[in-house]
């Protein structure tokens, strides 16, 4: 079974609320920020849902990244979180 840690659903999360109030999705830099985690830190986080299907984006294109699909809750591994 496929499971997410805390911070790659709080990243899901963040992607389609930033999508909902502003009607764009957010850039990587922005949710870096967000998170307050370094570009290349966001960027292995980001790769990582895209490999378990979670996210998608067009290369080269601003703005492009969306939540594909999202995990049932019993799919947040829960002991991963960090305090």
């Amino acid at each position: 079974m496929i499971t997410l840690t805390q911070k790659q659903y709080d990243t899901l999360l963040f992607i389609q609320q930033y999508t909902d109030t502003y009607h764009e999705p957010p850039l990587q830099i922005e949710i870096a920020r967000h998170f307050g985690v370094s570009a290349p830190t966001m960027d292995e986080r980001l790769k990582a849902l895209r490999s378990r299907g979670y996210v998608e984006w067009e290369k080269q294109v601003r703005r492009s990244i969306r939540v594909r699909r999202w995990p049932s809750m019993e799919r947040v591994n829960k002991e991963r979180i960090a305090a």
